[in-house]
């Protein structure tokens, strides 16, 4: 890297490498803590600055066999003392953190689809539980280190989303374009939306409310979320040229997977 001459270095921490059960309280692993710090001091000496990354997909197995992972909003208290130990002992020279990278993939791909560890195909409600509980994580980790760290460490904290862009089959078509515009609010507005201004997309609830009451399901009343958001790592990702557009649980052929509207806002 002082070769390249590059100035900063993006890496993730693996949460079972330092808290093996993913509990803290059980265990913590001082030779998983002694390689990141060997690593950030190695980075601090050379002149490069450490982008630290809390969770890129790398979920602790015995919260995933003890608790569903993601599925449980137990997982939000794990995740916060996970990432305050992550302050606690990296802090004073990590001044750049990310709690997700990509939350889209870890929903959808590893609880929805299955595509991605853990596999679970739990079809239309596993995505948007899973969203939710890292959403609220997301938030609990902000707070956190808002209130307890940011004085004395000086850092930033934000969260990496997928930006997938969709565009028109047909430009001129209304349909087309309300399509498209579904399309990136399911893919980005699904985090970015609650994370900065409090609520789901709009579109979101309408679409999943529609469905709730096709099948006489019951919903609930939008619940304001108010988690912030401090910096936002958007990843682009372009779809070549003008094609219909498919998404694993927006579109229309597939409105089997929608769940209840309640599953979504709480």
């Amino acid at each position: 890297m002082n070769e390249l001459k590059l100035n900063h270095y993006s890496f993730s921490i693996s949460w079972p490498r330092i808290m093996p059960t993913g509990i803290r309280d059980d265990h913590v692993n001082e030779k998983g803590i002694k390689y990141y710090d060997k690593l950030i001091d190695n980075l601090m000496e050379n002149k490069i600055t450490p982008i630290v990354t809390l969770y890129h997909w790398d979920l602790p197995q015995v919260l995933q066999e003890k608790y569903d992972g993601w599925q449980n909003i137990s997982m939000v208290k794990h995740f916060n003392e996970f990432a305050n130990l992550c302050f606690e002992r990296f802090g004073n020279r990590v001044k750049y953190w990310i709690t997700f990278n990509n939350p889209w993939s870890v929903a959808v791909g590893g609880y929805e689809t299955g595509e991605h560890a853990p596999g679970m195909k739990l079809r239309g409600t596993g995505a948007y539980r899973a969203a939710h509980n890292i959403i609220k994580a997301h938030a609990k980790v902000w707070h956190a280190y808002d209130t307890q760290w940011r004085a004395k460490q000086k850092g930033l904290l934000g969260i990496s989303l997928s930006g997938d862009w969709g565009e028109p089959v047909d430009i001129s078509n209304p349909k087309d374009i309300e399509a498209a515009e579904r399309y990136v609010q399911f893919y980005m507005g699904w985090f970015a939306t609650p994370i900065f201004h409090g609520d789901y997309p709009q579109v979101m609830k309408d679409f999943i409310g529609r469905k709730s009451s096709q099948q006489g399901l019951s919903s609930s009343p939008p619940t304001n979320l108010l988690h912030p958001g401090e910096e936002l790592h958007q990843r682009y990702q372009r779809l070549p040229g003008r094609r219909p557009l498919h998404h694993p649980l927006c579109n229309p052929e597939e409105l089997s997977l929608w769940t209840r509207r309640e599953q979504l806002l709480h």
